[in-house]
């Protein structure tokens, strides 16, 4: 994590030893700025609790249920709730490179 307003000094880091430097395709910050989700290339969600995040490393969430009423700022991830639709007839989901919606959820493109 990366605080812009210390000239992008880095002040936590969220690390998840089961899947070692895998790397992320995406991350999506909640509306209240206190949960992070990423999304690694294997399209694995993974949460985090980055209030204290200034202080001390993100604390992986174990407990997706914990976040399913989370209101996210957007949409990128290729997999959730938001974007179920989306691969729809192609189960590898190679057709789709890349989602985000709208602030409202109303559109995904």
């Amino acid at each position: 994590i990366f605080d812009a307003a210390q000239a992008y000094n880095r002040v936590g880091m969220c690390k998840a030893p089961e899947y070692g430097a895998m790397p992320l395709r995406s991350i999506q910050w909640s509306d209240d700025q206190h949960t992070l989700m990423t999304e690694t290339v294997g399209h694995t969600l993974l949460f985090w609790d980055v209030t204290d995040a200034a202080n001390q490393d993100c604390q992986q969430i174990l407990n997706s249920e914990a976040v399913g009423k989370e209101l996210w700022a957007s949409w990128g991830s290729m997999v959730g709730w938001p974007v179920q639709g989306v691969h729809e007839g192609c189960h590898s989901g190679a057709h789709v490179r890349s989602v985000d919606t709208c602030a409202d959820y109303s559109g995904i493109g």
